[in-house]
């Protein structure tokens, strides 16, 4: 029965979702400040990489994206599927920053 789902040492996912899940509930320990802080990073976090992707676009494509061009389109679709995926390699980093300024967003 060895190597059956369930059994044995959880794969590097498992750890991972479960490192991310400990995070979250040391940001929800921190209370408000907690929530707060962690607001703050991710609306910077957003509002930072939205328009630098953006940019990023507009640089190497020589144009704006435009969303009533079904090839753009496909592009736009394809750049928010494997950025969704780096975006969400970096929560347990966005969790962390969080968690280390809690105190001074406690503070004031």
């Amino acid at each position: 029965n060895e190597g059956q789902e369930g059994e044995g040492e959880p794969g590097p996912i498992s750890k991972a979702v479960e490192k991310t899940k400990n995070l979250v509930q040391q940001v929800k320990d921190a209370g408000k400040a907690g929530a707060i802080s962690y607001a703050l990073w991710e609306a910077l976090f957003w509002g930072v990489s939205i328009p630098l992707g953006l940019l990023a676009y507009a640089t190497v494509e020589g144009r704006w994206l435009d969303l009533t061009n079904s090839s753009d389109l496909e592009t736009f679709g394809f750049a928010c599927f494997c950025y969704a995926n780096i975006a969400r390699f970096a929560l347990p980093l966005r969790i962390g920053i969080a968690l280390s300024t809690a105190p001074w967003v406690q503070e004031n």
